[in-house]
């Protein structure tokens, strides 16, 4: 891509007309909501909020001249192909007891795609079936009996419909990689002499795996190997503790020149950052990339027909990208000056000429659109929005508003305040994400359960906070939370709330806790060891337990092969040495303590959190003689994955926080009134 104009136009959207779309994207462009916007915007029904997104997904074809979209038919996720030359379209898949849950280009004439349950009892992606099929929904085979197959790359300039894959063929725990004919199923083994457990590996740009890493499973170390050729043996390079707040290095991928590898690491330093690592001298070179609020461990954009590093992406205080190719970043400055109410990105093939390039737009308050953009015509071209259900005029601004905990540790935190709200003294909804290992949260909520901009609809503050062990902030962040549950993790998220409550934006005397599986503990937690502050709680999914967490023998974290009580003497606690501690933060030992009433909500074949720690906490609740509801939803797991469960997940929660928090407006709206 070449001399990009300093302006662009829009171009029309005529060929994605009504009838050219699915029936239920034509309903909603045929007949729209008749809202109008006030300053105080309408209650949106749950429904609306938890609808599926049309178009959830988009790529384009290697040649660029084809997109590849994930649209609801049937009320399931479903593969469509549309040629941008003909303007036509052609449904690929038609699964109504399945969704695809994701796809990607063999060549330009064919697709690679999984799927399964999008509404799994698991709350988890769980594959059920893989295939490949032509664009024009030819030659479509079934690859499911190919135990473990996950892409790994693509071939430039295929026409075989080969790529190259990762397969447990020769065993159930080790991957090896494969050349893999998705047309004829015939494959050629190119790791036969892994180096142990292998599950991760690393190509270099001929495509060959030259780059393993294996896993033991009694100390749950990560080994790093490297051969110079596909016939050479291997020598270990480094190993990796499982443990991110020590040392550690990760290969991320090579660089076209074969004698150097790009490496994240946060060896010296607080937070991950990319490298240049020599692997003659087996040394780490300069900074690649860096961010001072968050870890960078990935997000490099490839062309790989032109074995060029185009740029960075990144996800700190608000989602971002530094390009290093010259005309990409002056579209991308053109974008953000016309668009400036969004954030913009753009994406391309890796394997294309870039004449086609995709821009997607979002904000938290608007659910997203996407364009084409010609670089020939300079122009973008709007295509269907993912919700176009969702005006954004009704929706809540979700803002970065950090604070600092009681011991002065920088807490990253989200806020949405309810639009046309005086913005002083409301009820709040402290939103407590899972893990607590993880990060959830970040400055677009769509997608998921979308919570903030939910309740804020409804009049609610929400607090989305990241306290100490969440991870993506550094090794501090990470390892001060370390056999913290139910102690400085906990004050984190009651220093948050004591923040809003000093700043005038929150009523100390309405405010609920809400959140799910770790969410969930800490919801329980803070009803036991803030009695006074919390007047509600919904714990869903809860860890209630903390030495049930470690000995639950239907949990399937207890039931894996590597060994978990390592990881759980690192970061909850041993369950010989620090039993009373165990003991002593665990809800279900103090139930007596709280006095606020509990919407207790659990999955039925939750094996990630089993049922048990949810009865257990409801027959301590009962002793106790605290106000209590349990519950189950029958079918599900760990994460409430059927509309009518979710729907009615939703409508029970407003209803109990209208009951104990909101004010008669909000008792009305959710029919408490």
């Amino acid at each position: 891509m070449k001399n990009i104009s300093t302006s662009f136009k829009f171009a029309a959207c005529l060929w994605f007309s009504a009838a050219f779309l699915a029936p239920s994207v034509a309903n909603a462009q045929a007949k729209p909501e008749a809202i109008v916007a006030t300053s105080v915007p309408p209650i949106i029904p749950t429904e609306t909020f938890l609808r599926r997104p049309e178009f959830a997904a988009m790529s384009i074809s290697p040649k660029g001249d084809r997109l590849a979209a994930l649209v609801p038919i049937k009320d399931r996720d479903n593969l469509v192909v549309i040629d941008l030359v003909k303007r036509t379209r052609i449904t690929i898949t038609n699964f109504t007891d399945n969704d695809v849950l994701d796809f990607s280009w063999i060549n330009n004439e064919r697709i690679f795609l999984r799927v399964g349950d999008g509404r799994d009892a698991s709350g988890e992606a769980r594959y059920r079936g893989t295939y490949a099929v032509n664009v024009d929904g030819s030659s479509i085979r079934n690859l499911t009996e190919f135990r473990g197959l996950s892409p790994l790359q693509t071939i430039l300039d295929d026409t075989k419909g080969e790529m190259l894959v990762t397969m447990r063929l020769r065993n159930r725990v080790i991957a090896d990689v494969y050349r893999f004919n998705t047309n004829t199923g015939k494959s050629e083994l190119l790791t036969f002499d892994n180096p142990g457990e292998t599950q991760g590996w690393v190509l270099d740009w001929n495509g060959q795996p030259l780059i393993a890493e294996s896993v033991d499973p009694d100390s749950t170390d990560t080994i790093i190997w490297y051969r110079p050729m596909t016939s050479a043996k291997w020598e270990k390079l480094w190993t990796n503790q499982p443990d991110d707040a020590k040392d550690s290095m990760d290969v991320v991928a090579f660089m076209p020149d074969g004698k150097s590898l790009i490496v994240a690491s946060n060896k010296g330093r607080d937070k991950y950052a990319l490298y240049r690592y020599d692997i003659a001298t087996k040394t780490v070179g300069e900074i690649l990339f860096e961010h001072p609020l968050v870890d960078i461990r990935g997000g490099l954009i490839w062309n790989r027909a032109q074995k060029k590093l185009m740029g960075y992406r990144f996800n700190a205080d608000v989602f971002g990208v530094k390009w290093l190719d010259a005309d990409l970043d002056t579209l991308q400055k053109q974008l953000d000056a016309s668009l400036k109410d969004t954030r913009n990105f753009i994406s391309f093939n890796p394997q294309s000429d870039m004449k086609r390039l995709l821009v997607s737009t979002f904000s938290s308050t608007d659910p997203g659109m996407n364009y084409l953009f010609d670089t020939a015509v300079k122009a973008l071209e709007p295509m269907p929005q993912q919700r176009a259900w969702i005006k954004p005029e009704h929706i809540s601004p979700r803002k970065y508003m950090p604070y600092a905990a009681r011991d002065g540790l920088n807490i990253p935190a989200w806020v949405t305040i309810p639009k046309g709200s005086t913005g002083k003294n409301l009820p709040l909804i402290v939103n407590i994400h899972g893990g607590p290992n993880a990060r959830t949260y970040n400055e677009s909520p769509w997608g998921g359960y979308s919570e903030a901009p939910f309740y804020a609809n409804r009049g609610y503050v929400v607090l989305e906070p990241e306290p100490r062990a969440s991870t993506g902030f550094g090794r501090k962040h990470l390892s001060l939370g370390y056999k913290q549950w139910g102690q400085t993790m906990q004050d984190d998220i009651t220093d948050g709330v004591l923040h809003l409550i000093k700043e005038g934006i929150v009523d100390k005397n309405r405010v609920c806790l809400y959140g799910g599986s770790y969410g969930g503990y800490a919801t329980l937690q803070g009803l036991v060891k803030e009695p006074d502050l919390f007047k509600c709680g919904v714990p869903w999914i809860a860890v209630s337990d903390l030495v049930m967490l470690q000995t639950e023998t239907t949990s399937d974290s207890n039931n894996s092969r590597y060994n978990m009580n390592l990881f759980y003497d690192r970061t909850i606690g041993n369950l010989k040495t620090e039993l009373e501690m165990l003991m002593k933060n665990s809800p279900v030992n103090h139930a007596d303590k709280i006095k606020a009433p509990v919407l207790l909500v659990m999955g039925e074949l939750d094996v990630r959190v089993p049922l048990r720690h949810g009865t257990s906490m409801r027959d301590a609740m009962n002793k106790a003689g605290v106000k209590n509801e349990l519950v189950i939803y029958k079918g599900e797991g760990h994460g409430f994955n059927k509309m009518e469960n979710r729907v009615d997940f939703f409508t029970r929660v407003e209803k109990f926080f209208a009951q104990h928090i909101g004010d008669d407006s909000q008792k009305v709206a959710a029919g408490v009134k």
